[in-house]
C-alpha cells in the first residue's frame, strides 16, 4: 500500500519542509525517476508515502489507540481513492477504445478491427483490473463473433 495522497478527504493540506543529506536526497530520485512503483511520481510522494508508513510503525511502539484509529482512517480513505482513479481511468480507456472501434467500423476496416480486439483480449490478463476484466473479455468476444473472428 503506497501513501500519495497530498490532501485529507476535504482537501485540506499542510506544507513541511525537510532537508535530506544529498545522497539520499539522490536515492529518492533515483527511485521516483526509475518509474519501477507508478505511485512514486514525485519526491514528495516517496516522502509522504515513508512517513504514514513511519507513523504506522510508531504506532506499534507507542500502542496509541488514537494514532491507530487515524491510521486506518488514512488507509481506507486512500484505498478508496485509488479505486476511484482506477474506475476513472478505465472508464476513460473504455471510451478511447469505443471511439476508435466506432471508427475502424465506419470505414469498414474490417480486418483491422479484429487485429484491434484481439490486441485487445491478448493484454486483458495484465492490463485490466480483476474488477472489469470479466466483462471487458465478455464484450471484446462477442465483438469478435459478430465481426466473425
Amino acid at each position: 500500500m503506497f501513501y500519495t495522497q497530498a490532501s485529507d478527504k476535504k482537501g485540506h493540506t499542510a506544507k513541511i519542509t525537510v532537508q535530506f543529506p544529498v545522497n539520499v536526497a539522490g536515492e529518492i530520485a533515483s527511485v521516483t525517476q526509475s518509474g519501477k512503483i507508478p505511485d512514486y511520481k514525485t519526491a514528495q510522494d516517496f516522502v509522504r508515502d515513508a512517513v504514514i508508513h513511519r507513523l504506522h510503525d510508531i504506532q506499534g511502539i507507542i500502542d496509541d489507540p488514537d494514532l491507530e484509529r487515524k491510521i486506518g482512517m488514512w488507509t481506507i480513505h486512500n484505498e478508496a481513492l485509488k479505486a476511484r482513479q482506477q474506475r476513472e481511468e478505465y472508464v476513460n480507456m473504455m471510451l478511447a477504445i469505443e471511439e476508435h472501434i466506432s471508427h475502424l467500423t465506419a470505414t469498414r476496416q474490417d480486418k483491422r478491427l479484429r487485429e484491434f480486439l484481439n490486441d485487445l483480449l491478448e493484454k486483458a490478463e495484465i492490463a485490466i483490473p480483476d474488477e472489469f476484466r470479466a466483462g471487458y473479455v465478455s464484450d471484446l468476444t462477442l465483438r469478435l463473433k459478430v465481426i466473425g473472428k
